[in-house]
């Protein structure tokens, strides 16, 4: 995590389909929000998973929003797992988080409130979230899942 730069890399897909599940509205009000501020948005996709933990840990921030249809449904972007695993802070519209972050739960009601005031939690306050939430997903990871399947297979 870069607290001093002035971007913010979006690693994963910008889009939207003919039934309107995507994430293109939300994306455009992030860009609106971090270009009054002086932030960059830069959108990165298809890279390795080094380059994507490399870009992820050089934003100042690294929100993961999804568009209505999957805020409405609960689907939890794998993203914000990610962010929160390489070093950010998972700041996210999707409010079936707050089950997973628990008190952790960065709370808003748009995609400026939450940019506002995720950019305003000084430094160390900041880390300290960060250590938090990593602690409230360890036990989301592919490997804790797959255990977890094994361990009922057995059964």
């Amino acid at each position: 995590m870069k607290y001093n730069t002035q971007q913010v890399f979006w690693v994963g897909s910008v889009w939207n389909n003919e039934l309107n599940q995507g994430n293109i509205e939300e994306i455009d009000e992030l860009k609106r929000v971090l270009a009054f501020r002086g932030i960059r948005f830069i959108h990165k996709h298809e890279v390795s998973d080094q380059k994507n933990i490399a870009f992820v840990r050089k934003s100042r921030i690294a929100p993961a929003f999804g568009g209505l249809w999957q805020e409405k449904v609960n689907l939890l972007p794998i993203r914000v797992f990610k962010n929160i695993s390489y070093g950010q802070l998972g700041i996210t519209n999707i409010l079936k988080f707050k089950e997973i972050l628990d008190d952790t739960f960065i709370n808003g009601g748009s995609i400026e409130e939450l940019i506002e005031y995720s950019l305003s939690i000084p430094k160390n306050d900041y880390l300290d979230l960060i250590s938090a939430q990593q602690e409230k997903i360890k036990d989301h990871t592919y490997l804790d899942k797959i255990a977890s399947i094994l361990v009922a297979l057995e059964r």
